[in-house]
């Protein structure tokens, strides 16, 4: 590796900065690997490099609010380098200066990996391939909802008028999933108020135009709402696996990814399956391969059942 690189890296981020760090970890991904990372495998490498004092680089805004739930003892900073910074695509997954650590959560490396093959490796068991981790390593997610965040959830239920003792939160958006037709969310939600839920929205795009509840809310107020409702459906994505420690019922429905037209729906899901990340609930999770259905009564019908 270029030490020029590495110690102008340093030098523009970290020279100036407190020294009260030993180990320092650019979080350079989206959702779901971030989330995997703070919940399974911080701890284990926090223990593997006998790290005291961690320090987690975030490098998009959302990824303090994941920590905040998972890990709000570790000092989050945020630095907007997310696709901005080239030298991180030179740097590697490791590297060390000054005395001090640091790892690239994770690196372009990493990601050619994973993607050049897909399917061949699950994404996760790739994760601990690059961290040098096993299994039996990793650490059960154990998210803390504070008192305050709970509250301001509350507030801001009843604010949009939404049923906090019954309701369903969709979220139809994802980077990598083919994204299912509006007028599926759109049955789908009708169906659900005629069952009786309320429905939460979670979107950042205004092209759903669809009868919901809905709020522009942070990675956290969303968890802690997820915790207070009856269930959760979702378009695959990383914001999926996010939900999954909220303990509510989670339907995640599996499309094709729509950078790769050969692969399957079949295909992606053994990739990327929920399934194949630990000490997750069956009972509670189910993936839903939509390639399995030739219309979308039939998937809304299965969805309800469900439920």
């Amino acid at each position: 590796m270029n030490y020029d690189v590495i110690e102008s890296f340093y030098k523009d981020y970290f020279a100036n900065f407190p020294k009260n760090f030993d180990s320092v970890f650019i979080l350079h991904a989206n959702c779901g690997e971030i989330y995997d990372f703070i919940a399974y495998l911080a701890k284990p490498i926090f223990q593997k490099y006998n790290t005291q004092k961690p320090l987690f680089i975030a490098t998009k805004p959302y990824h303090t609010d994941i920590a905040s739930i998972f890990l709000p003892d570790v000092r989050c900073r945020y630095q907007d380098l997310y696709l901005k910074e080239p030298r991180l695509s030179i740097l590697n997954d490791y590297w060390e200066y000054e005395g001090f650590k640091f790892q690239q959560i994770f690196s372009p490396k990493h990601f050619n990996a994973v993607n050049s093959n897909p399917g061949c490796i699950h994404y996760f068991d790739a994760m601990l391939k690059t961290l040098d981790l096993k299994r039996e390593d990793v650490s059960k997610p154990s998210p803390i909802i504070s008192k305050k965040l709970k509250n301001d959830v509350i507030e801001i239920a009843k604010r949009i008028d939404l049923n906090i003792d019954n309701f369903i939160i969709l979220a139809p958006e994802a980077l990598t999933s083919s994204q299912l037709p509006i007028s599926f969310w759109k049955n789908l939600s009708n169906t659900l108020r005629k069952n009786g839920y309320d429905v939460f929205l979670n979107i950042t795009n205004t092209r759903f135009d669809i009868q919901a509840k809905t709020h522009n809310l942070s990675f956290s107020e969303l968890f802690a709402l997820a915790t207070m409702s009856k269930g959760v459906i979702s378009l695959r994505s990383g914001l999926s696996e996010f939900l999954i420690p909220s303990k509510a019922k989670n339907i995640i429905l599996c499309t094709k990814f729509h950078w790769s037209s050969e692969l399957t729906a079949e295909q992606c899901i053994k990739a990327y399956s929920v399934y194949g990340l630990p000490f997750v609930n069956k009972k509670q999770v189910q993936e839903i391969n939509v390639e399995k259905f030739s219309t979308e009564i039939e998937l809304i019908k299965y969805i309800m059942e469900q439920l």
